[in-house]
């Protein structure tokens, strides 16, 4: 029996790490996957090579066209030749609603593939303000009537598609890709202490990290605030912060770094590398802040790094910003935003409880593992190709 083909458009797939969900994908499609060239992701260019083609799928790369690589304001050149190349099923963009390959990918479907369900994965799960927002409801209103489904990366994000009318049981909450479980995964005590004499962590430190973008929403300043109010409170116990990225705070923070010596700013590092940073920790904290300034407003969409050190057996703690609680799953975990006082409380509470790390890389096995979310994924998708007949094409 043939499998139903899919038509994925996907610039996070120019990741490695990020496409290793398709090879699940594709035991029940026929899959076809279109990524950009090239990107950045955390301070790091990446850059998709021709050659790089995997078993069981198709993966076809293009360039892009409008401002920034592979970004909501730019479209694909070439993904007509794709959609005319020959018969989909389905069609999923990977974007939210105002994204432009969006709608250049809705158009030639409409065009070369009108039998074909046409559906999008979106993380977006704040409300805009003003202007702007009136805008994007109407956007969003646009794309329920000319989508058939959705996939939202959080609970907001499905709120927000249900809200301006896609029916509840055609949008499925599931992250857009998970995490592999072999890479980000825990290591044994004498690998850990060789590891962290390779990074020069001094044997019995308590290390608390931090992984993303330097930007005021995430929280870092109040992290480092935070860690030093801990090791006021806990002078018995030799707690170091380590904060791994770029971005607009990075000089602040190592002019902080230079003067404290238990504080370590690292640089951006390829994404595989990131799995040896994770298992280094005792510790991993994400304190994102709601952003609400400038026309701007933006809360955490997901924390893909709380499943990476989820994973490696890291004992974690994020504030109760956007989808982080969803993510950890246990309000005992999660701190107002903002909230220094919260936060050493939190460090305080992870400190005490060597089990806790144990207890999410069983929640990770369980819910966010690339095969664990791909089968999600396909599961929902197969659902609704059954009601294609019943519906009708549009």
């Amino acid at each position: 029996m043939n499998k139903p083909s899919l038509l994925l458009i996907s610039a996070a797939s120019i990741i490695a790490e990020n496409r290793k969900r398709l090879s699940t994908l594709a035991e029940s499609f026929d899959l076809t996957c279109v990524t950009c060239n090239a990107a950045r992701s955390l301070g790091v260019e990446v850059r998709l090579r021709v050659d790089e083609q995997p078993p069981g799928y198709g993966l076809i790369s293009l360039p892009t066209f409008g401002r920034g690589e592979c970004t909501t304001r730019s479209i694909f050149r070439g993904l007509k030749k794709v959609f005319a190349s020959r018969r989909f099923d389905m069609v999923l963009v990977e974007v939210e609603p105002w994204g432009l390959v969006r709608w250049q990918a809705w158009l030639w479907k409409s065009v070369h593939q009108r039998r074909a369900l046409f559906g999008e994965f979106s993380w977006e799960n704040a409300q805009r303000l003003g202007l702007k927002g009136w805008i994007l409801r109407l956007i969003y209103r646009l794309a329920a009537r000319t989508g058939d489904f959705a996939i939202a990366g959080n609970r907001g994000a499905r709120q927000l598609l249900t809200q301006r009318g896609l029916p509840p049981d055609r949008v499925l909450v599931a992250p857009q890709f998970g995490v592999d479980e072999l890479l980000f995964c825990p290591i044994d005590k004498k690998a850990r202490t060789v590891a962290r004499n390779r990074e020069d962590i001094s044997p019995g430190v308590f290390l608390i990290g931090f992984c993303g973008r330097f930007l005021p929403e995430k929280g870092v300043m109040e992290l480092v605030q935070a860690a030093e109010a801990v090791r006021v409170a806990h002078p018995s116990r030799n707690i170091e912060l380590a904060l791994l990225g770029s971005g607009s705070l990075d000089a602040e923070l190592r002019r902080m770094a230079r003067q404290q010596p238990w504080l370590r700013v690292l640089p951006p590092r390829p994404h595989p590398e990131v799995a040896g940073f994770m298992a280094l920790l005792d510790l991993f904290i994400l304190p994102s802040k709601p952003h609400r300034a400038d026309g701007k407003v933006w809360e955490e969409q997901f924390g893909h790094v709380l499943i990476e050190a989820m994973s490696c057996g890291v004992a974690c703690i994020g504030s109760s910003s956007g989808a982080i609680p969803e993510v950890l799953g246990d309000q005992m975990l999660t701190f107002p935003p903002g909230d220094i006082h919260a936060i050493v409380d939190g460090i305080s509470r992870a400190v005490d409880n060597p089990e806790l790390g144990t207890r999410m890389r069983e929640r990770v096995l369980a819910r966010f593992t690339n095969r664990t979310v791909a089968e999600q994924w396909a599961t929902f998708l197969l659902d609704r190709l059954k009601e294609r007949p019943s519906r009708g094409s549009r």
